[in-house]
């Protein structure tokens, strides 16, 4: 697409919404020249984008509440493009500190631990990754039980990695796995009642502790 194309679409896209529509007659009001200044911004920002964007049909028609927290999280939603900014990279944190063991069933993918996790991802926020995925893999013996304990642990891998992350790169935007699965013993993603059924009422707990 062409930049002439891109403020023409953006235009097109404005003149739609009642709240931006031009005064009738006369001389164009100093908002209606913004308006026209803002188009071309706009545009120049997708222009800059375009290599690594992907044009999405149709408009976005709802909006996740939950998404206007933070800055990346309310761009993912603005626009119809998707770019690498979007992307969320998975990070498999092991409680072995110096582990990095390549996972069988995903290629390329490893398994680290925390001592590993800053030289891997230096590289990746260099060039530009915005957000990353943490999974926590224990591994260590008597690290597993019925309630999965551990996952709220302050020393377990993935609590320490945020705090880590957070030191070292201040504006990766850091999602976190709460599912009980890989510290249950059981290996189901929650806390089971007497008939093997999952108790959600005892499980909301352990995943808000994580959170906070």
């Amino acid at each position: 697409m062409s930049f002439s194309s891109l403020v023409q679409d953006l235009s097109i896209h404005d003149s739609n919404n009642p709240r931006r529509r031009p005064p009738l007659g006369g001389a164009p009001s100093v908002s209606t020249v913004d308006d026209r200044a803002s188009h071309i911004s706009r545009a120049m920002s997708y222009a800059s984008t375009a290599a690594t964007s992907v044009s999405i049909s149709g408009d976005i028609s709802s909006q996740l509440h939950g998404g206007y927290h933070h800055p990346l999280a309310r761009a993912w939603q603005a626009d119809r493009q998707l770019t690498k900014s979007m992307l969320i990279y998975p990070i498999f944190i092991s409680d072995i500190e110096d582990d990095e063991t390549l996972i069988p069933s995903l290629p390329g993918q490893c398994r680290r631990g925390i001592n590993k996790i800053v030289p891997f991802l230096e590289t990746l926020v260099r060039k530009g990754l915005k957000s990353v995925m943490l999974f926590g893999v224990p591994l260590q013996p008597g690290t597993k039980d019925a309630l999965g304990t551990s996952a709220d642990d302050p020393k377990g891998p993935v609590i320490l990695a945020i705090r880590l992350l957070r030191q070292r790169f201040p504006q990766l935007f850091i999602c976190v796995d709460v599912c009980l699965c890989e510290y249950t013993s059981h290996g189901h993603c929650g806390i089971l009642r007497d008939d093997g059924s999952l108790n959600n009422q005892l499980r909301a707990p352990t995943a808000s502790r994580r959170l906070t």
